[in-house]
Formats: structure tokens, sequence, C-alpha cells
């Protein structure tokens, strides 16, 4: 029989410490909280991390609402009807939300493309650095 909870977690208290360690310590209040109210170990849901973890170290949200679901001794916490934030991509993350697949490039239709394959359209499009195209300048006549 699971007990079932839904808590707004204040994770303010989290930016009181140094920058470099927020998220941390936002995801250990959240941890401490729900094992002090729901008597039991708790893990973390993948979603609940990246949603604390979204703007990275120094910038954890204010606060949280989580869904907490108790069986047996393990308290299992999700993220309650939140959308994760949208988050800048970068070419590290090459991501636009948290928690979705990097998109893969975009295939060229048969019909957009012809008869032309999509490796041989990729692969025009990309010009190494050597064949940098290079203008050269024309001198101009003496008078």
């Amino acid at each position: 029989m699971a007990e079932e909870r839904v808590y707004t977690i204040n994770l303010r208290e989290a930016r009181e410490t140094a920058r470099i360690e927020r998220a941390r310590r936002a995801v250990h209040i959240l941890r401490a909280y729900l094992e002090h109210h729901m008597k039991g170990e708790v893990v973390i849901s993948p979603a609940l991390n990246d949603f604390i973890w979204a703007y990275g170290i120094k910038k954890p949200p204010a606060r949280v609402k989580v869904k907490a679901v108790k069986d047996g001794n393990v308290v299992r916490a999700d993220l309650l009807d939140q959308e994760a934030p949208k988050v800048r991509a970068t070419a590290k993350t090459k991501k636009g939300r948290i928690g979705e697949k990097p998109s893969d490039k975009k295939a060229v239709s048969e019909k957009d493309a012809g008869s032309t394959s999509v490796k041989a359209v990729e692969a025009s499009s990309v010009v190494a650095p050597d064949e940098k195209k290079t203008v050269k300048k024309e001198a101009k006549p003496k008078e």
C-alpha cells in the first residue's frame, strides 16, 4: 500500500550558500525535507534532478512542487506538473529543453532533394577550412 503526498518545497535557503554549491545544496534540502516528512529513504527522479540543475549549479529554482510516493521504506520523489524550463541551446548541450534528446540534423526529404542523397546534401553544405574562398584584389592600373 503506497502513501502519496504532494509538497511545495522552498529551496531559497540554498541561495544563502556559496554560488558554486547552490544546486547541490538545493538537492540536499529537498532530500532532507522529504526524509523528515515522509520518514524513509529518498530516491529523486531524473526529471526532478534535471529541473533543479536546469540553470546550472549557480541558479537553482526558488521552489519546486514534488509528488512523493512512499512504498515500504523507500520514498520516490517526482516532479509534479511542471514543465522543464527552456535552456538556451549551446554547442555543448545541443538541447532546447532539459530532458529532450538532441535533434539530429534535419534530413532532406526526397521530394525536396530530387535525386540527391541526404549525405551528399550535408557534405556539400559543409566547407572545410582549407577550401575557404579567397577573393583576390585586382591591381589598379597606374596612370
